[in-house]
């Protein structure tokens, strides 16, 4: 599998000093990044992921092993030139941090910078039962019920639904059968971490807990506006504090 099936750079910029990956979050693909591009800095060029089973990837089968994707990102992470970063939201960041993690232990390059989105620090328990096996209606419901109101446009329509059903369910599945390891602080970069004010899955001490995955005393914690979605739904005032966060980490 090539690097360019795993990420998708949409606007590439040869002579950019940084090389963003980009992991979304359950349910997502490589389009939530589209206009990124356009609001961060010319010298940062922008990698989206992409997983099996969406967006041009629909012939192929959902990948629901961690520790095979994990395999599979790091065949597909170019290690060789630029300095890199990752920004992972709710399940993307713990991909991101699974693929950081991997990356120590093999002693390769690791990310300069390191971005996470509404999501617990590694070491802490899930504060919920797994529910990607239920049927349909339980695990709609309690999807809605940990992670906060499903998009209008999916409410509105069965039959998208049914399509991005299986989507949501199979990343669901990566996140809860996660059996993360944290013996020791993995990062050595500066770390921003974010969270939506709303967000009914993780509290502001459990993004704070991430500070003891890095021997890093770069360490910036902020609460946005919204809830578990927060980076899709107020995408402007996220990309303000990645432009700050970028600009300030790339002086030191």
């Amino acid at each position: 599998m090539s690097a360019a099936e795993w990420f998708h750079c949409h606007k590439p910029r040869p002579n950019a000093r940084l090389r963003l990956y980009c992991f979304h979050h359950a349910g997502g693909g490589g389009a939530t990044f589209f206009t990124w591009p356009d609001a961060l800095p010319d010298w940062v060029e922008v990698h989206a992921l992409r997983l099996p089973g969406r967006e041009s990837r629909t012939s192929e089968a959902f990948c629901l092993d961690f520790g095979q994707m994990v395999a599979e990102l790091l065949a597909a992470v170019d290690l060789s030139s630029k300095r890199f970063g990752f920004y992972g939201h709710s399940l993307g960041a713990a991909m991101a941090y699974g693929l950081a993690r991997e990356l120590r232990h093999r002693g390769a390059p690791m990310p300069s910078h390191f971005i996470v989105a509404a999501r617990r620090a590694p070491h802490l328990p899930r504060r919920w039962a797994s529910f990607h096996a239920l049927p349909k209606s339980a695990f709609l419901a309690r999807l809605q019920q940990v992670y906060g109101r499903l998009p209008d446009w999916l409410h509105s329509s069965p039959e998208l639904v049914e399509h991005f059903l299986p989507v949501i369910r199979a990343d669901l599945t990566l996140l809860e059968t996660l059996e993360e390891q944290h013996q020791e602080p993995v990062l050595d970069c500066p770390i921003l971490i974010l969270g939506g004010k709303g967000d009914a899955s993780v509290t502001l001490e459990e993004l704070r807990a991430w500070c003891q995955h890095t021997t890093s005393g770069s360490v910036t914690v902020r609460a946005m506006e919204g809830d578990h979605l927060f980076p899709v739904n107020h995408r402007p005032a996220l990309l303000r504090e990645l432009n700050a966060f970028l600009a300030a980490a790339s002086a030191t």
